[in-house]
């Protein structure tokens, strides 16, 4: 098999034709030829549109302070009450300075994460000596697996790249310490972090577990070396550094944590300014059922409809296929192999232990655990952990590959038959899949209403407060079309979404909702000033109330 021409090219073209199938079957076709659908719904993903279109507008010059993006209006840094994505955000710019509306853009920074995704995983697998055929496989599952298509809708959580380089990185520097070892696990654990603060933060958990896991790879190490051989590694990787790079990269992890410092400093900030705080007892944690969630898959949805009780609710679909629980299945015959092989032992290791760790049973978590360490309290999902899990787990299903090719070296089609099954399976599982989308023309008719409505004059530094015309609590709909429309115009608006809200806030239903808001934000802020409420009120735009008398709103209540 290895001299084999035909084997060799389609070793080596196995991870172009994997991810072109993956690409094409899992993410363009779901938009339609004419990318007529955005992926998502039109709640989480219009307003991570509205904040990749702000950073836009703000390194062009047209909003003057990314933290104060101007909804919520007059509350500040309100781009703190939720994910920032400024890891990803200059992707999105790019294809707006190239000239694409903000759907289009948006549909293009999408398509972008799964190719980066998919290129950090391939070359990390590659990188630990596998072969490409079995790093495709494992690269797909990584990129374009059942737990990634749940969580569509929450596109902030898609970049995901930074997994796979520091996680490699970290075995890097185990095996052969050095400090540009040690500078690279940090530089992209804080671009993760700058991706998105949930898989960063995630990320930063599941590295704890490898460098706990790891040292046990060591053939009869003590308990004395166990607690010393990190700290041992970091001497060694000093001693054995030049002057220059002694100099260097603590230079650069300073670098880093102060870029991690900025980052995390507007949301310390806003939690203790607003009084963010969530109950450990309001925090989705998942239960054993839930691993074998996947009701929007067209394959296994009669199937899960037996394991989970809310099957509406994406955060609760974590089952990683039958593909990956047939691999995993496959390895057990490989104990032999399994029991010397470093990689194949923590990588399988690392998610059994988080996975039991952050099991909801019976009302009971070990996720408490690490519920007091920063920034964990911010989590509401601890499901979104898959996301991160998916990772170690494409690396032992990549192993399992890799050791079925190994023992069939002399007879390759039996390797080729289970490649091309597992392929297959992988596909099929992902492209009958009932996709999260919504049409472009239709979310343009809403905002087209709204915008007729707006009237041709209006007052001196205006803001914008749209009537909440919809019947749902959970739906804001109407919101972020307020928030949109008012970005088109480069106004403020009283309107808002995010995955906080600001004291008081409740949707404007009645036009004393527009004397209400600002009363309760000048309570909130200590203002008295009655010629603050006059000024304010003097600027509103509304559109929709009918029972507005704009006279009355100069008399203060």
């Amino acid at each position: 098999m290895v001299n084999n021409p035909t084997s060799t090219m389609l070793n080596k073209a196995a991870p172009w034709a994997v991810f072109i199938l993956g690409i094409w079957l899992v993410v363009l076709r779901p938009m339609g030829p004419h990318w007529e659908f955005v992926p998502g719904d039109l709640g989480d993903t219009r307003f991570n549109n509205y904040i990749l279109e702000h950073f836009f507008r703000w390194v062009s010059g047209a909003d003057l302070s990314y933290w104060n993006a101007p909804f919520f209006y007059p509350f500040k840094n309100v781009t703190a009450f939720s994910d920032n994505l400024l890891g990803s955000a200059i992707f999105y710019a790019g294809f707006r300075w190239i000239g694409l509306d903000r759907e289009t853009a948006f549909q293009g920074w999408y398509v972008f994460s799964f190719l980066l995704n998919y290129a950090a995983a391939v070359y990390v697998l590659i990188r630990f000596k596998f072969q490409p055929m079995s790093a495709s496989l494992g690269a797909f599952f990584f990129t374009f697996g059942l737990p990634l298509l749940e969580q569509v809708p929450h596109s902030q959580l898609l970049y995901r790249f930074g997994i796979p380089l520091a996680v490699f990185y970290l075995w890097q520097f185990f095996e052969k310490p050095e400090l540009a070892h040690l500078a690279s696990i940090l530089f992209w654990i804080v671009w993760q972090f700058y991706l998105s603060i949930y898989i960063g933060l995630f990320l930063s958990l599941v590295l704890l577990f490898y460098a706990i896991v790891l040292p046990f790879s060591i053939p009869s190490i003590t308990f004395k070396e166990l607690l010393f051989i990190w700290p041992q590694k970091l001497g060694q990787a000093w001693r054995g550094a030049k002057p220059i790079k002694k100099l260097l990269v603590p230079a650069l992890v300073f670098s880093l944590g102060a870029c991690l410092f900025a980052l995390m400093a507007p949301y310390y900030s806003v939690s203790r300014y607003y009084g963010f705080a969530r109950p450990f007892n309001g925090v989705l944690i998942p239960s054993l059922q839930d691993y074998f969630g996947a009701t929007h898959a067209q394959i296994w949805n009669p199937i899960s409809q037996y394991f989970i009780q809310n099957s509406g609710n994406i955060e609760q679909q974590l089952f990683p296929g039958l593909a990956i629980t047939l691999l995993i299945i496959l390895g057990i015959p490989l104990y032999p192999r399994f029991k010397t092989s470093t990689i194949a032992v923590v990588n399988l290791l690392v998610p059994i232990l988080l996975v039991l760790l952050t099991i909801n049973v019976n009302g009971k978590s070990g996720y408490w655990l690490f519920w007091n360490l920063p920034g964990f309290t911010s989590i509401r999902v601890v499901g979104r952990l898959q996301l991160v899990l998916m990772w170690p787990t494409a690396v032992y299903i990549t192993w399992i590959i890799d050791q079925i090719r190994q023992i069939n070296l002399q007879k390759p089609i039996r390797f080729f038959l289970v490649y091309f099954l597992v392929t297959g399976l992988l596909l099929a599982e992902s492209t009958f899949f009932n996709y999260f989308v919504y049409s472009k023309i239709d979310a343009q008719r809403q905002l087209n209403v709204l915008e007729q409505k707006i009237p041709t004059s209006l007052p001196p530094n205006p803001i914008l407060i749209v009537k909440d015309t919809t019947s749902v609590e959970a739906d804001f709909t109407q919101e972020l079309n307020a928030m949109i429309i008012a970005q088109n115009l480069g106004i403020p608006t009283i309107n808002g979404y995010s995955g906080n809200f600001p004291p008081g806030h409740e949707k404007p239903l009645f036009c004393s909702s527009i004397k209400t808001k600002i009363m309760q934000y000048m309570a909130f802020e200590n203002i008295t000033s009655k010629s603050f409420y006059q000024e304010t009120i003097q600027r509103i735009v509304p559109i929709g109330f009918e029972d507005c008398d704009p006279k009355s709103w100069m008399q203060y209540p």
